[in-house]
């Protein structure tokens, strides 16, 4: 059992090794509080953009399918007419600078997530330690007029127009606990802070539901090569999975009719030659998300596919994001 997987548990309910990390739990909690009242007050400054701002995060540590609605929330404003970038702090990343997604960026500079995201909207994509420089530089070098903050719930030096809170609908709050104690990156009662909620599963009171679904597969080695996923039914498979809930992925896969042998990882995990070629053969064929390929395609295997994950959310959640962006931009002229 990894570090990812032991938390998991640990955080489903109140259990004694929770409660042992409570005390823990009330001084993180403590600081995120002294820090949001900081600047509901004033205290720290927050800064204004002339365009407007989408936040997507959620409260809870890991996916809860935020890159996915990220896409989708870009392709939907790009087909209304918008024109939108996307700013993110780029987790995992080795690099500090700010930086501008492109084609020679790689995960190291750029960060898995805002990599996958550029490649599958191809619209401009900065990240930043400090998002306004992100904003500022996208203003700067792109034609933007709408901008998308990617995990940004928890980023309070911009001020934001819209603000969706991604909920995992199996996981939902855990055990109600913030960090290290529970999965909470603050108290839950701030979820009433945010516009619209978005439930990956089924959405309860005030709540929308999300859909995730596999679609193809994409080979590492020639992006024009795909297939579907039906076809790697009865084949012998392996599956990969450096997420935040790989059991999800693979069950996914399993929905399909493909069964595999799965090797789970932490998220955000660095993947290398060596360590795959210790479970994997070149002949294997191996299914992989999005967020592991761009770390494993430089030294992948003819055999070696990515499979591309979208966000389906429900056709009122879709009706009033598209109403609210309107109502924003109108307010914005």
């Amino acid at each position: 059992m990894n570090l990812d997987d032991f938390f998991r548990q640990v955080w489903k309910d109140r259990n004694l090794t929770a409660l042992g990390f409570w005390p823990l739990s009330l001084l993180y909690s403590t600081v995120v509080e002294i820090r949001r009242f900081g600047y509901s007050c004033g205290l720290f400054a927050v800064e204004h953009f002339q365009f407007p701002i989408i936040v997507i995060g959620n409260l809870t540590v890991g996916g809860t399918g935020k890159t996915p609605l990220t896409i989708w929330a870009v392709e939907h404003l790009k087909n209304a007419g918008y024109s939108p970038g996307v700013i993110s702090r780029g987790y995992g990343r080795r690099l500090s600078e700010t930086h501008l997604v492109g084609e020679d960026s790689t995960p190291d500079v750029a960060g898995d997530e805002p990599l996958v995201i550029w490649r599958r909207t191809n619209v401009p994509v900065a990240v930043a330690r400090q998002r306004s420089d992100a904003i500022r530089l996208l203003i700067k070098e792109k034609d933007c007029n709408i901008f998308i903050s990617d995990d940004g719930l928890q980023h309070l030096s911009i001020e934001s127009d819209l603000k969706i809170m991604l909920i995992d609908g199996e996981e939902r709050f855990g055990n109600g606990f913030c960090l290290p104690a529970g999965p909470l990156r603050e108290s839950s009662r701030h979820a009433h802070s945010v516009d619209l909620k978005l439930v990956n599963g089924i959405g309860q009171t005030n709540e929308y539901s999300m859909e995730c679904k596999l679609t193809e597969a994409v080979n590492l080695l020639s992006n024009s090569k795909t297939r579907t996923l039906e076809s790697f039914a009865g084949e012998s498979v392996s599956a990969i999975a450096g997420i935040r809930n790989p059991k999800r992925f693979f069950s996914l896969l399993a929905e399909r009719g493909i069964q595999s042998e799965n090797y789970s990882f932490p998220d955000h995990h660095d993947f290398d030659r060596e360590e795959l070629s210790a479970i994997l053969t070149t002949d294997d064929i191996v299914l992989m998300t999005e967020k592991d390929a761009v770390k494993c395609a430089q030294f992948a295997s003819p055999n070696w596919w990515c499979v591309k994950l979208e966000a389906v959310p429900e056709a009122a959640f879709q009706n009033t994001f598209s109403d609210r962006v309107s109502a924003i931009v109108r307010s914005n002229l």
